[in-house]
C-alpha cells in the first residue's frame, strides 16, 4: 500500500571507480583533486542531497561504470500516511515562477554586458576571472559602480589583465587551462601587473590552500559561497588601500626611509622608470612612446601602471621625477637656478620656477633661502 515516486538523473561523463562510490555521499570528498578541473565543486552538494533524502524516509543511491557514466537514482514516499505526524506542512511556500525568474536574469544579461568598456563611467577598472558563467555574472552584477571585464579561465585572464592593466583582480581557483594560483603568481612577477591587488575566490578554507595562495602574492581570499555584503567592502578596501599608497609615492616618489612601505616589485619597477627619465630627460625626442618602449610596454600599459601607482599621468610623472632631481642639485649649491634648469631638461627658467612652484608651494629662490 505504500507509494513512491522514483527520480533518476544520468549523465554519459567518465564514470567512477568502484572504490570511489562509496566515499562520494561523504562531505568534502571530491573526486578530481586537479587544480585545472572544469568545474570547482565544494564536496557537500550529494552529502547535503542524502540528508534531504534522509528525512523524506526515502534512499539514494549510485550505479556507475568507469568510462561509461554515472546514474543517480531518488527514490521518495509520496503517501502522507507514509511519514510521521508533525512532518508534512501545509504552508506554501509561494515561490517565484521559474520562467519568470529566467526571464528576469536573460533581459538584465542583455542590457549589461559587461565585456565592453565604457570609459566614460569610472576609471577603475576590475576584472573577474571564473569559468563558472552564472557565478561569474552574479559578482559583475554586483560591482556596477565599477568597469568589469571578464574573462573564462586564468589564461585568458593573463592575456587581458596585460592588455588593459585593471585596477583589481577577482579570480576563482581551479580553472581549466590555468589555475588561479598559476595566474596569480602570473600577475605578481610580471613588471607590468605586480601592483595590481588580487584576490582568490575559494571553495576550499583549508589553511594549507591560503597559504598557497598567499605564496603566490594574492592580497585576499573569499570563500564561497560568500557574503555579497562582505564581497563588496573587501573589494572597496583593497581599491581604497592602493589609493592610499598612490598619494604615499606621489607625494615622495619613494623616499629611502620609506621603502618599508612599497612593495618590492612595484619599488623596482619605479626605481627603473625613475632611471630611464633621468637617463633620457636632456633628449628632445624623449617622449611617451620612447618612456614605454624603454620600458618594454605599450603606451597604454604604461598610462595605466604609472596612474596606479602615483596617481598621475606618464607626463605628469616625468616632471615629477625632473623636478625631483632639480631639488637635489639645487640643493649641492654647484649650479645656478638657471643651469639646474636647463640639466634637467626644461627649455627656459621661467617655466621651470613656475612648474617647481606648483609642485613644492615655493620658487626654487625660495626653496634655496630654506636650505
Amino acid at each position: 500500500g505504500n507509494h513512491y515516486i522514483e527520480i533518476k538523473i544520468k549523465d554519459t561523463g567518465i564514470g567512477m571507480k568502484p572504490d570511489e562510490t562509496a566515499k562520494v555521499f561523504d562531505r568534502y570528498y571530491q573526486i578530481d583533486q586537479s587544480k585545472r578541473r572544469t568545474i570547482e565543486g565544494t564536496g557537500i552538494g550529494l552529502n547535503l542531497c542524502k540528508g534531504m533524502v534522509d528525512i523524506h524516509h526515502g534512499a539514494i543511491y549510485l550505479e556507475t561504470n568507469l568510462g561509461l557514466g554515472s546514474c543517480f537514482t531518488i527514490i521518495l514516499p509520496i503517501l502522507a500516511q507514509q511519514y510521521n505526524n508533525g512532518e508534512i506542512s501545509e504552508t506554501k511556500l509561494g515561490f517565484e515562477p521559474i520562467n519568470d525568474y529566467l526571464t528576469d536574469t536573460i533581459t538584465k544579461e542583455s542590457s549589461t554586458q559587461t565585456n565592453d568598456i565604457d570609459l566614460n563611467k569610472n576609471d577603475i577598472i576590475i576584472l573577474i576571472v571564473e569559468d563558472n558563467r552564472d557565478l561569474r555574472k552574479f559578482i559583475c552584477g554586483n560591482l556596477t559602480n565599477y568597469k568589469v571585464i571578464e574573462a573564462a579561465n586564468g589564461k585568458e585572464g593573463l592575456d587581458k589583465a596585460i592588455n588593459e592593466i585593471p585596477d583589481l583582480i577577482i579570480s576563482d581557483i581551479m580553472m581549466p587551462e590555468m589555475d588561479g594560483w598559476e595566474f596569480c603568481l602570473a600577475i605578481k612577477t610580471d613588471p607590468k601587473t605586480s601592483h595590481i591587488p588580487f584576490i582568490l575566490l575559494t571553495a576550499k578554507s583549508l589553511e594549507e590552500n591560503f597559504i598557497e595562495g598567499l605564496k603566490t602574492g594574492a592580497d585576499d581570499y573569499i570563500t564561497k559561497p560568500f557574503s555579497v555584503e562582505m564581497f563588496q567592502l573587501k573589494v572597496r578596501n583593497l581599491i581604497e588601500t592602493r589609493k592610499q599608497f598612490r598619494a604615499f609615492v606621489k607625494k615622495g616618489l619613494i623616499d629611502e626611509s620609506d621603502k618599508k612601505a612599497v612593495f618590492t616589485a612595484d619599488e623596482q619597477f619605479l626605481h627603473r622608470a625613475k632611471g630611464i627619465v633621468e637617463q633620457y630627460m636632456l633628449e628632445e625626442k624623449f617622449d611617451v612612446l620612447m618612456f614605454s618602449n624603454c620600458l618594454a610596454m605599450s603606451e597604454r600599459q604604461l598610462y595605466r601602471k604609472i596612474k596606479a601607482l602615483t596617481d598621475q599621468t606618464v607626463n605628469d610623472f616625468i616632471l615629477s621625477v625632473k623636478l625631483k632631481k632639480a631639488t637635489e642639485l639645487l640643493t649641492q649649491k654647484h649650479k645656478t637656478i638657471s643651469e639646474v634648469a636647463y640639466s634637467v631638461g626644461f627649455s627656459s627658467p621661467g617655466y621651470f620656477t613656475k612648474c617647481f612652484k606648483e609642485q613644492y608651494g615655493k620658487t626654487p629662490s625660495e626653496f634655496l633661502s630654506g636650505i
